[in-house]
């Protein structure tokens, strides 16, 4: 994520893959709007328990493992969600 440190973005990369960008102001969208926030959450959490949302899902780290995980993630080896 971004607290990592701002990576480039190659604009050929998205080109190829055929993706669309979309930048968002969300943080402060939430701090601004705390309740339709808060909606917005349990709305996401209902489509999860639905199962409406289905998370790609790479692999499941034990706790003890975390250090591993975020390499893993750093180092952009996994897929989806690590």
């Amino acid at each position: 994520g971004f607290t990592a440190g701002q990576k480039l973005i190659r604009p050929g990369i998205l080109l190829v893959k055929e993706v669309c960008v979309v930048g968002s102001l969300w943080g402060r969208w939430a701090v601004e709007n705390p309740e339709q926030h808060t909606e917005n959450v349990y709305e996401m959490l209902h489509y999860l328990a639905r199962g409406d949302i289905k998370p790609r899902v790479d692999r499941i780290f034990p706790l003890d493992r975390f250090i591993e995980a975020f390499q893993l993630f750093e180092n952009n080896k996994g897929r989806g969600n690590t």
